[in-house]
């Protein structure tokens, strides 16, 4: 009879297990390409990333033997100090380089920045001592800072459609002193604006300024804890490698200039997780005290820690070792037990969870996704293969580095807290791209890949420390990675390098907010702009609507906004039929441009062009730029 003990300690001994895996991988993502291809056709992203999981495997069972022979890393035969002179140097011209354009980042930006980062990898090799060890973080965190504070003072405004949204409960806040009891389920998770409200009283910043400081720097020093748990489970190198994969990871950059609730609710989790994984009495008193600040910053930052505590859990499970449990088990039920309380407490005003449940019932069920089902821009699909594998495939290269690290460790069986992070990477990948590719909008699928990537940028780290590569391979490599992940549409929205058909800026210019602004204070009633806009609009707490597909008959007379950029580039625009589209196609565009041509325009400068309509009714013709 074979207890459960027994098959634990079966599958801890096992030590091909790690082969099985490779293989079980390799059959899975190529049997998933196909399928995949047959129902869905070309889609860039989505092949992209089965690609990677499959080479990961062949690589690592071609170069399995070698993995575990000692690897002699060689360096740049130079001077700590002379690195150092060259790192200040190339910064100096990153931030003249930037300087030198309008609200755009040059190429030469993100080669530099590239450049950059293999300097800090020379000196990860070079490092000696702990004042050392202290600058090489430090020029990681001052790359990871000019690439999110440079785009946030690129444009005069917020970035993003959702932050300017959060002006009005900021300010509500501040004038009544107290968090409003009303139905807005945002002010049951209230942190981001406690916190931009006092560092803008405190400080007398304005409101960009004061939510810079309250969760864009939050957002940076979270790097930090990356680099920390990397050291616990690892070492210094791998552990600074991380936090370097991470201070370039295209989602974590997205969220520190699109600064949301949401932001600052991972900067906890960062620190949290961290706190939990040392498993010290001290932190754990640590962790009483900074997971209320958790509890009341986002419902998918609860959800996400709460799937979280219990995958990391679950290593104790597959290894019979001797090590201490990543999450003893007491923790383990108070963890819970204060997340489900709080999800209660919440629920009449954000039921997130039982939408969750509701839309997986449906899916399952009807065998259709959800309306708006493609509001995930990770998964959307521009028709164009070239462009989809290349934004994508820094992104893909990160996995493939991580998918050959996680092999590793199965065959050494390290302990129950890598098991346990392994196990969390795995799940919550799949549970990423499962919602996204079931149509599970709810669950926020490209939200969830900033937590994902806390975790795979140390395995990837551990992937790329234990390839057995000598240096100047290893350097092309990171080169490679840093590049693609800065210049992704996801944190390059300024200046796409390719997918420009995808590459939707979430900013506003000058000319656009003075049109805003000039538009607002001398026209009443309805205001129809493109979805993009509205963002701005939001701000201001105007009655607002968005522009959708196709043309729907505004029920009263109302202002048609149309910026000369929806003419010209991709932005989000909402169709009956398809979901959440980019961009106008060519009958669309020229049945906006009638209708603007048909109408009274009643103001124009060059960037924007206002016209004054009535309810219309849409007939097919061709129609030339209204400008």
């Amino acid at each position: 009879m074979i207890t459960k003990s027994s098959q634990i300690q079966s599958i801890g001994s096992d030590k091909k297990i790690d082969i099985k895996v490779a293989v079980i991988l390799l059959i899975i993502s190529l049997f998933t390409l196909v399928i995949y291809i047959n129902l869905f056709g070309m889609a860039g992203r989505i092949i992209t990333i089965l690609l990677s999981l499959f080479f990961a495997s062949v690589i690592y069972l071609f170069l399995r033997n070698k993995l575990f022979k000692k690897i002699e890393y060689g360096c740049i035969k130079s001077k700590f100090i002379s690195i150092n002179i060259l790192f200040y140097l190339l910064f100096i011209i990153v931030i003249y380089s930037s300087s030198t354009y309008l609200y755009k980042r040059p190429l030469e930006f993100f080669i530099l920045i590239s450049f950059m980062s293999l300097i800090i990898l020379a000196e990860i090799n070079l490092v000696e001592g702990h004042a050392q060890k202290t600058l090489v973080l430090l020029h990681i965190i001052l790359i990871a800072s000019i690439l999110r504070i440079n785009i946030l003072y690129e444009f005069p405004g917020l970035l993003g459609i959702d932050p300017p949204y959060h002006i009005h409960l900021t300010n509500t806040i501040i004038t009544s002193g107290h968090i409003p009891s009303t139905e807005n389920f945002y002010f049951d998770y209230p942190l981001s604006y406690i916190s931009t409200a006092v560092s803008g009283l405190i400080l007398s910043l304005d409101y960009k300024n004061s939510l810079i400081i309250a969760v864009g720097i939050p957002m940076i020093i979270s790097i930090l804890f990356t680099y920390l748990i990397g050291s616990t489970l690892f070492n210094y190198k791998i552990g600074t490698i991380a936090a370097l994969f991470t201070s370039a990871y295209p989602f974590h950059i997205l969220y520190s200039y699109i600064l949301i609730p949401m932001s600052i609710g991972f900067a906890f989790f960062s620190i949290i997780i961290y706190l939990i994984m040392v498993n010290k009495l001290s932190y754990k008193i640590l962790t009483l005290i900074f997971l209320p600040a958790l509890l009341f910053s986002h419902p998918l930052v609860l959800l996400v820690f709460f799937f979280t505590i219990i995958t990391l859990s679950s290593g104790s499970f597959f290894y019979n070792a001797p090590n201490k449990k990543i999450v003893p088990f007491f923790s383990i039920r108070l963890l819970i037990i204060v997340v489900i309380a709080r999800w209660m407490y919440s629920i009449v005003n954000a039921p997130l969870f039982d939408d969750i449940v509701k839309s997986a019932i449906y899916v399952f069920t009807t065998f259709e996704h959800p309306k708006l089902a493609s509001s995930s821009s990770f998964v959307t699909v521009s028709g164009n293969l070239l462009d989809e594998s290349l934004n994508t495939f820094g992104f893909a290269l990160l996995i493939m580095l991580a998918t050959i690290g996680i092999f590793y460790l199965i065959r050494m069986k390290k302990n129950n807290q890598i098991s346990g992070f392994i196990i969390t990477s795995f799940l919550m990948f799949i549970v990423t791209t499962g919602s996204a590719a079931m149509g599970l909008g709810i669950m926020l699928p490209q939200r969830w890949l900033i937590f994902l990537g806390f975790f795979i940028v140390i395995l990837a780290a551990f992937g790329l420390y234990k390839m057995p590569l000598n240096y100047v391979i290893r350097y092309i490599i990171v080169f490679i990675l840093i590049f693609f992940m800065i210049t992704t549409t996801f944190s390059n929205m300024d200046n796409p390098i390719y997918a420009k058909t995808e590459a939707i800026r979430y900013a506003y210019m000058e000319s656009e907010i003075r049109a805003g602004n000039t538009i607002t204070s001398n026209y009443n009633g309805s205001i129809l702009t493109d979805l993009t806009y509205v963002g701005y609009f939001r701000s201001i707490a105007r009655d607002i609507n968005y522009i959708q597909i196709p043309l729907m008959v505004p029920k009263n007379k109302s202002t048609l906004i149309i910026r000369k950029y929806i003419l010209d580039d991709p932005f989000y625009i909402a169709s009956v039929d398809a979901g959440t589209v980019v961009s106008l196609n060519e009958e669309d565009r020229s049945n906006l441009i009638m209708i603007a041509n048909s109408n009274n325009k009643i103001y124009t400068n060059g960037q924007v062009n206002a016209y004054s309509i009535l309810p219309f009714h849409v007939e097919k013709q061709n129609a030339t730029y209204p400008l």
